[in-house]
């Protein structure tokens, strides 16, 4: 991310990169989904997400499904 805006990841090599980057040894999160599948699929997953978030970046707003996030805190 450049300039200090908050917008997406424009390139998929970047998005690549930065799934690459996971370390893979780490649980999974809340989305069931665990990091070395992310690591090891990076260069499948990046082009889905292109196509996922290329109108949000198009048209400068986010979908609201996007803010209906179900947060629960885990206390330690």
């Amino acid at each position: 991310m450049t300039g200090g805006d908050d917008k997406l990841p424009a390139s998929s090599e970047l998005s690549q990169d930065l799934l690459l980057q996971l370390d893979a040894c780490k649980s999974m999160g809340p989305d069931g989904i665990h990091l070395r599948i992310l690591k090891e699929l990076a260069d499948i997953i990046t082009g889905l997400l292109s196509i996922i978030f290329q109108p949000a970046c198009e048209f400068g707003e986010d979908p609201v499904d996007w803010y209906l996030a179900n947060i629960v805190p885990v206390f330690k």
